[in-house]
């Protein structure tokens, strides 16, 4: 079967490497989404690719589920504060998720903490700071998958195709300069 997907780990793996070799970061939490989420678990390996590719510990990092959604996110970070986690950065795994960790750090008055998420939704730029993101362009996903349908129909015994679209880095605010 055709089949159009996003560089999920190469994606994860670039976004913790930007705040480690560009920002210094030293500690940064994950902020996965739900158990068994193939993305989610893709970027998971690209997160602690990065951290052993830098010497740090991946199991020594904070993670935990943001559930793809802000209030998972906002909960987690929350969590995270109460329990006297130390982070300099999060690396959420989806911007609604990262959204909510904002405003988890917001509210415990933490803005020097660099957060970054995943996949540019709309919310990302207007959130206080901006979001630094992994845009993912879903209106081209879609029109790949369209071409890859009708070639298939056209030509039933034509071997499937696959595309791989790699993720764009977009640096906004939310990063700690």
């Amino acid at each position: 079967i055709p089949s159009v997907t996003v560089e999920n780990k190469d994606g994860a793996r670039r976004l913790v490497d930007h705040l480690l070799e560009v920002h210094g970061c030293r500690s940064v939490g994950y902020l996965r989404g739900p158990a068994g989420h193939e993305d989610s678990a893709w970027r998971e390996l690209g997160f602690r690719g990065s951290l052993e590719a830098h010497g740090l510990d991946p199991d020594a990092a904070p993670v935990g589920t943001g559930d793809f959604s802000a209030a998972g996110g906002e909960a987690c970070v929350a969590g995270w504060l109460a329990a006297g986690r130390s982070v300099d950065a999060i690396f959420a795994g989806d911007d609604a998720s990262a959204v909510g960790a904002l405003r988890a750090l917001d509210r415990a008055g933490r803005r020097s903490v660099a957060v970054v998420g995943f996949d540019d939704i709309d919310e990302a730029v207007h959130t206080n700071p901006p979001l630094t993101t992994m845009a993912v362009n879903p209106r081209r996903q879609g029109e790949l998958a369209s071409q890859l349908l009708l070639k298939r129909l056209v030509n039933r015994s034509a071997p499937p195709t696959n595309h791989i679209i790699l993720p764009e880095l977009i640096v906004r605010g939310s990063t700690v300069g």
